[in-house]
């Protein structure tokens, strides 16, 4: 477990977003639901790696310009997902750490909402809210998805925790942040981790995060992006190693993946008994047993 020092009447959130190909009116969008964040104690660790094309990177020079909690940098290469987030993450200066992806927007109150947790719970780690799907324009709003709370049992079938999701800073640090040999799964894998070394995990019982669906992103399905399926599997393969769980992990149409428990081939059964006072009796029944089983 990771111990850290906070501040619970304004803790800061860094936005990690990695930016790479994307419209320049989604990633405007994006950025302006960072603006209208009513929790105002936020900072945006914004890295560019689209070096095709520059024109969103002026637009993120012209944000910059006139927000001073856009913190921009620009990548000499594009190194991946899990590359370009480790590189934000290195920018940032919050206690906690909030991802955003290049096209999809947060809801007005989502920090708020975190920031209310967390000081009612001062020793969260990690924090998960609601979350809808919106259209490639932004106008229609839909499939909603309420989650459970804590559900170590479901994460191990799918990402349900998905976003917006808050996890304290030195906790990342302290599991080594984004793994590049699961991109495609980059973050089931971060959450699998964090929160083996969480002390508190809490479900924010709103829509923090609107997931947009547009083509060639996971938002339409596994299959935009087949990379994501061997990602998966690694992510789920290394926690069970991490563990040391007697299980494999094999695909299923309903969820993706399921684990699978080996059970030893002679199972050991234990067998309680209580007799208080009949003594004949609790004789005659590990006598039993003893016949039955070859000796207890």
């Amino acid at each position: 477990k990771v111990s850290a020092s906070y501040r619970v009447d304004s803790p800061l959130f860094s936005v990690i977003l990695p930016v790479y190909k994307v419209s320049s009116g989604v990633l405007t969008a994006t950025l302006a639901s960072l603006a209208a964040q009513s929790w105002q104690n936020w900072e945006a660790c914004v890295v560019y790696a689209d070096t095709d094309d520059d024109s969103n990177f002026s637009l993120l020079e012209r944000f910059a310009a006139n927000e001073p909690r856009i913190r921009l940098s620009k990548l000499n290469h594009n190194g991946g997902i899990s590359s370009n987030s480790n590189a934000a993450l290195t920018m940032a200066r919050g206690e906690f750490i909030t991802l955003l992806d290049h096209d999809d927007e947060l809801t007005p109150w989502a920090l708020y909402d975190m920031a209310q947790k967390i000081a009612a719970i001062p020793d969260v780690d990690f924090l998960y809210s609601d979350k809808d799907s919106i259209n490639a324009s932004g106008s229609l709003r839909q499939s909603p998805l309420f989650k459970p709370r804590w559900s170590p049992e479901m994460l191990y079938s799918v990402n349900y925790l998905t976003h917006l999701n808050v996890m304290r800073r030195a906790v990342i640090q302290h599991v080594g942040g984004w793994r590049t040999e699961t991109d495609g799964a980059q973050d089931w894998d971060l959450f699998l981790r964090v929160t083996e070394a969480s002390r508190r995990i809490e479900r924010v019982e709103s829509i923090g995060y609107h997931w947009r669906i547009i083509e060639g992103s996971t938002s339409t399905g596994i299959a935009a992006k087949p990379y994501a399926a061997l990602g998966q599997l690694r992510t789920l393969e290394a926690r069970i190693s991490r563990l040391g769980l007697s299980a494999f992990v094999m695909p299923d149409p309903d969820s993706g993946f399921r684990l699978v428990w080996s059970s030893a081939s002679t199972p050991c059964i234990d067998v309680i008994l209580y007799s208080s006072s009949d003594t004949a009796g609790l004789e005659k029944m590990l006598a039993w047993l003893a016949s039955e089983n070859d000796g207890i």
